[in-house]
């Protein structure tokens, strides 16, 4: 299982780390980390392993993040430019942000709208969005969607709620084919709008798995690894009653939902007979 961390716990997890380590570091390995899976994707699905590709970025630490993935990728070979309409704010964000333009990295303030690319990297806001996205962040995303252009989100899709899953404000962002999230899982990733807004997510501890180990957590994901034990291959000389059955009683008039969901999952979950009356 996965485990799974609120806002609250991972701004405690974030805190504590920082307090131990050189400025900049979680930055660099989030950059760092976030590249190598951009890269590794890009691969995957046949992508131009020296593609062009558009870096979004925000003012916070989620921007900063977005400046050490591109300074990554540029080192692996791809054309990196960044969008970035406001300054950076945070003492680490205006590092990895110096650090993007001293390697010659180009950061422009107007969206590069007439440019083709191959992969769009969303790292406009992190878990601590509190507002309804609004313009220029909502209208390049909109932009990105118009275009039709796999989006990689880093910790969270822009303008979701880590916590509840549900669009801050009921403002929609970019859905992501793919999501890095950083120290710890998120409820929000697995629930509501982030179902389909985060795609597929990859979890990156940033190197805290002592500190994530003795973290509270919220809860745990579920996922089918789990059962893998339970389904075992069936002998060729069987028949459906080696396997128990199952009785559903219910579905008044009208109320009939429960009583075909039911039966269903009793056969996907391996009973032999299933009787519904």
């Amino acid at each position: 299982m996965s485990a799974l961390f609120r806002i609250q716990e991972l701004r405690a997890l974030e805190a504590s780390a920082r307090a131990t380590l050189p400025a900049g570091t979680l930055m660099q390995r989030a950059g760092t980390a976030a590249a190598q899976l951009a890269h590794r994707w890009q691969l995957a699905r046949g992508g131009d392993p020296n593609g062009s590709l558009l870096v979004l970025c925000g003012p916070g630490d989620n921007g900063g993040d977005g400046f050490a993935c591109a300074h990554a990728l540029q080192g692996l070979g791809y054309r990196c430019v960044c969008w970035a309409p406001l300054p950076s704010l945070s003492a680490d964000a205006l590092g990895a942000r110096a650090q993007w333009t001293q390697s010659g990295g180009v950061t422009l303030e107007t969206l590069p709208q007439t440019q083709a690319f191959d992969l769009v990297i969303d790292a406009l806001l992190g878990i601590g969005a509190q507002r309804p996205l609004a313009d220029p962040f909502l209208a390049a995303l909109r932009w990105v969607r118009t275009q039709g252009i796999p989006v990689f989100a880093l910790d969270v899709p822009s303008g979701l709620n880590a916590d509840t899953g549900a669009w801050v404000g009921g403002v929609a962002g970019a859905p992501a084919r793919r999501t890095i999230t950083f120290i710890g899982d998120k409820p929000g990733l697995h629930t509501l709008d982030g179902l389909q807004a985060a795609g597929e997510v990859c979890v990156e501890v940033l190197g805290l798995e002592q500190a994530i180990g003795a973290a509270v957590q919220a809860g745990q994901l579920i996922t089918p690894r789990l059962f893998s034990s339970l389904l075992q291959p069936r002998p060729s000389n069987c028949n459906k009653g080696d396997f128990g059955s199952v009785a559903v009683i219910g579905g008044a008039r009208g109320m009939g939902g429960a009583a075909l969901l039911a039966p269903r999952a009793a056969i996907r979950l391996g009973a032999g007979k299933v009787y519904v009356d």
